[in-house]
């Protein structure tokens, strides 16, 4: 992309999502400052790379940036908004950006979905670097094979697709992957026929799309290519599981069979990488390399991520949505925990209310749950939205404990954990950082095995 700024000014430079852009940006050999609410090790990166980064907002901080790209996380009445319109600066919302940027590439890959956004994304990444094809990603997760979310190069694009406010409207890619579609954002849609109407408006901005035929959402789509386990022209047949968690199985399209055993554990993999496996297959790469690569791919950071083997297996997963905790928690089972105590803090009020009972449905899977406030991110408080609303729901499906903060729920968590084979810290908001307390706590603690 011909980018034609020469300052661009990035507010909540912090973000994921932002901070690739950030990078991208610094690629082309454009100046880049933003700003964040805090220090982090994102931003610490962002000023390694040599952007300008501020910690808090102030109109001062915009300086002489002729763009200003904004995450949607910021109020309009932000302050670096606020002064670039009143100076004539363009102020465009992240989306658009990334828009820009992913339309520009010869090819393009946008993968969409409620849930395994990220995995696919990384996993394409891993995939196309491991057969050294060279390509842009913009990922929503650090990546463990490329230790970031960013990377530069080439003709070809792969980006995650965020339904969030719409925002994958902005882009009109050359393949458009929709892994599944279910209700979630309660606060940007109505309920699940709008969020089929966004789907099926950004299938239509795309050359091409591929969708999962066992998902309902495939119904709405004419003309697109399919894959999945009980039909599409892409399947995974013979689906076993091999290992601790983990799946194998007999990659079929067009006449060609390859088998593909799975490196991360859990059967929403096997769907994921056959969404990759099918891409590839889209952009004329050679299968088994493909399957081989996907052995290889270790996962996203906070995707299933093992952060402590003893005295118990504590995992931290991104799972905020209850199809995820769903597939999270059996995803254990799996691995063959038998006692599994639950961790979660819902991710806004909104969601929390909208889906209490499907929450609840979810987390009754686990032999014990201890629920966190409501981590309200953009949003102020709902009645009804709140952890004691689940609390109440749970209470007789299994043990429910609340915690009223981090500390307490570190000293819940570790003063019964001899029950427990393994402990999942669930949510998408901060609660990731709870598993390093707890870390730290359990590594006192003896467990005779």
């Amino acid at each position: 992309m011909n980018i034609r700024y020469k300052y661009i000014h990035f507010v909540g430079i912090g973000g994921i999502g932002m901070s690739a852009l950030a990078l991208y940006c610094i690629d082309h050999g454009i100046e880049v400052s933003g700003s964040d609410r805090e220090e982090s090790d994102i931003t610490r990166m962002l000023r390694s790379k040599g952007a300008t980064v501020y910690i808090g907002h102030k109109s001062s901080n915009v300086g002489r940036a002729q763009l200003v790209v904004y995450t949607q996380a910021v109020s309009q009445d932000n302050a670096e908004l606020q002064v670039a319109r009143k100076c004539g600066v363009r102020v465009i919302p992240r989306s658009e950006f990334l828009g820009e940027i992913v339309n520009s590439f010869e090819k393009s890959v946008a993968i969409a979905g409620t849930h395994g956004k990220t995995t696919v994304t990384s996993m394409l990444s891993h995939v196309l670097c491991s057969l050294s094809v060279v390509h842009t990603a913009f990922i929503g997760g650090i990546s463990n094979h490329i230790h970031g979310n960013y990377m530069g190069g080439g003709t070809l694009a792969v980006a995650e697709a965020c339904e969030f406010r719409r925002s994958f409207l902005q882009l009109k890619p050359s393949v458009a992957v929709v892994l599944n579609v279910q209700y979630d954002h309660p606060d940007c849609y109505s309920g699940l026929k709008d969020v089929y109407r966004a789907f099926k408006k950004f299938c239509d901005g795309a050359d091409k799309v591929l969708v999962n035929a066992d998902d309902k959402f495939a119904s709405y789509i004419a003309n697109a290519v399919t894959y999945g386990i009980e039909k599409g022209h892409y399947r995974a047949e013979d689906v076993t599981l091999y290992g601790k968690g983990r799946y194998k199985y007999t990659f079929t399209g067009a006449g060609d069979k390859v088998e593909v055993r799975l490196g991360v554990a859990g059967h929403h993999q096997v769907y994921n990488s056959l969404a990759v496996m099918s891409v590839c297959d889209m952009l004329g790469l050679p299968l088994l390399q493909c399957s081989h690569a996907i052995a290889r791919f270790t996962g996203t950071d906070r995707r299933w991520t093992e952060i402590c083997d003893a005295p118990v297996k504590t995992i931290v997963d991104y799972a905020h949505h209850p199809a995820e905790i769903s597939a999270s928690l059996s995803t254990a089972r799996d691995c063959g925990y038998k006692k599994i105590l639950a961790v979660f803090q819902p991710h806004t009020y909104s969601r929390t209310k909208a889906l209490a009972g499907q929450f609840a449905t979810s987390l009754a899977q686990a032999d014990e749950v201890v629920l966190l406030p409501v981590y309200s991110a953009r949003e102020s408080y709902i009645r009804g939205g709140d952890s004691r609303r689940l609390y109440r729901l749970l209470k007789g499906r299994t043990k429910v404990l609340f915690a009223e903060d981090f500390n307490e729920a570190v000293s819940l968590v570790t003063q019964n954990i001899k029950a427990f084979d393994a402990v999942l810290i669930l949510g998408a908001g901060n609660v990731y950082k709870l598993g390093e307390e707890i870390f730290a706590r359990l590594k006192d603690i003896s467990v005779p095995h």
